[in-house]
């Protein structure tokens, strides 16, 4: 059985119908679970208790991404507190979500974490997703947490547009850093910078994020990129926080992955520093499809002025649809 599952799809927060449909998870703490979980409670007698001192979930959920066919695979890291203070939950229940094309929720796997607090599974073959993006949730068991992540599944040829966050479309790097002193803080974005990802999706695109942003912070940007309204896309994070030649290496590698062996095409790349347009120029994207914006506007790649509203007019709203 292949599902085939409506990117996006959200309805009034905890809602849900007496058939098991609807229902609308927001990680890292849903108001209420809209599906009957195995167990409510930690293996762990103390804890509930432990967990309380340890602060706000955190919990990481990397995304898959791939062709159909490939063994496509869920993982995670369950975390708890502050950015720098972290606390997992070993040997305990994570369990995994999605909704089919009913919007009947679906279990795709339950495990138990490891030493580390990490999960890991293989999505059952006859649960595999089929072309799409496709939004799943990972819930704590214990305490009813979640983190949302997605499986992406396009075939060659895929048209794509990949965008770095800080800097890029927020409107300057520090604002990451106010996200991690407060978690409620919603970073200031460019103006007209989600207008311009949708109006690309509508187009038929694919949205990539390629950050320099550490893992452990994926929770805060899932959470922004929703508060925000961008399009659902998929998140490429670094193993921890990088810059210079390192932040270079590392967006090179992901962008020679998507398209070198997966063969997507990227048709635009957005981004703010050195590194992005260098990496962009190692990866072959021709100069006139590379955008940069911000204090160092000018200085390399083909420069916005101030916010995206000029740029939607002059370039975006007449690009080509995908596949054109």
């Amino acid at each position: 059985m292949v599902f085939s599952v409506f990117p996006g799809f959200s309805c009034s927060e905890g809602s849900k119908n007496q058939d098991g449909t609807g229902g609308n998870l927001v990680c890292p703490e849903p108001a209420q679970l809209p599906f009957q979980l195995d167990s409510s409670t930690f293996r762990n007698p103390t804890r509930a208790a432990e967990v309380k001192d340890y602060g706000r979930p955190q919990h990481v959920f990397f995304d898959f991404i791939g062709q159909e066919g490939e063994t496509q695979t869920l993982s995670g890291i369950t975390n708890y507190g502050a950015t720098l203070i972290i606390h997992s939950l070993p040997e305990e229940y994570v369990s995994v979500w999605t909704q089919d094309d009913s919007q009947h929720w679906i279990k795709l796997a339950r495990m138990k974490t490891d030493s580390e607090g990490k999960f890991s599974a293989e999505i059952p073959a006859d649960r595999e997703f089929g072309p799409g993006a496709h939004p799943v949730y990972a819930v704590v068991e214990g305490d009813q947490t979640c983190a949302r992540g997605g499986i992406f599944v396009f075939p060659s040829g895929t048209g794509t547009i990949v965008t770095d966050i800080d800097g890029t479309l927020t409107v300057s790097d520090e604002e990451v850093y106010k996200q991690m002193d407060d978690p409620n803080y919603v970073a200031v974005a460019y103006g007209g910078a989600i207008e311009m990802l949708n109006l690309y999706a509508e187009k038929g695109y694919q949205i990539m994020y390629l950050t320099a942003r550490p893992y452990y912070l994926r929770s805060l940007t899932r959470m922004w990129l929703d508060q925000v309204e961008a399009p659902f896309g998929y998140v490429e994070t670094a193993d921890t926080f990088v810059g210079g030649e390192t932040a270079r290496a590392y967006k090179r590698g992901f962008l020679e992955r998507i398209m070198n062996d997966l063969g997507y095409q990227v048709a635009v790349a957005y981004g703010n520093a050195s590194t992005d347009q260098e990496a962009y120029e190692d990866a072959a994207i021709p100069a006139d499809r590379v955008f940069i914006v911000g204090p160092d506007v000018g200085l390399y790649g083909t420069p916005i002025q101030g916010d995206y509203a000029q740029h939607i007019t002059s370039f975006v709203q007449g690009f080509p649809a995908a596949g054109n």
